[in-house]
C-alpha cells in the first residue's frame, strides 16, 4: 500500500502555484512601474530627459553706436520649460576659440 497522489492532482497543484507567481509579479512590476512614474513627475525627470537641450542661435539686431566690434544680438526660448532649465553658453562661430562668461564687454540681461 502505497501513499501516492494521482498525477493529474500535481500538475493542477503545481500549474495553481505557477499561475500565482506569474500573477504577483504582475503585480510587483505594475507598482514598480506606477512608483518610478510618480518620481519621475516629482523630479521632473521626463521634461529634461525627453525634450532634450535647446540650442537657439542668438541674431544680431544693431551694432552698439560709438563701440568699435560691439554689437547687440538676441535669442528667444520657448516659455514650456522653467527658466532653471536654461544655461546661457556662448558658442563661438569659429574653430577654435573660447569665449569665458566672465569676460567683461559681454552684458547679459534677462
Amino acid at each position: 500500500m502505497t501513499n501516492s497522489i494521482a498525477p493529474t492532482k500535481i500538475g493542477k497543484a503545481s500549474d495553481h502555484l505557477a499561475n500565482e507567481r506569474t500573477f504577483l509579479e504582475w503585480i510587483r512590476t505594475s507598482i514598480s512601474i506606477i512608483v518610478f512614474g510618480f518620481v519621475a513627475a516629482k523630479f521632473g525627470i521626463t521634461s529634461r530627459v525627453l525634450n532634450g537641450p535647446v540650442r537657439q542661435e542668438m541674431k544680431l539686431l544693431c551694432q552698439l553706436v560709438g563701440a568699435w566690434g560691439g554689437y547687440v544680438y538676441s535669442a528667444a526660448v520657448p516659455a514650456s520649460r522653467p527658466p532653471a532649465d536654461y544655461t546661457v553658453r556662448v558658442m563661438p562661430h569659429r574653430a577654435g576659440v573660447a569665449v569665458p562668461l566672465e569676460v567683461d564687454p559681454i552684458l547679459w540681461q534677462r
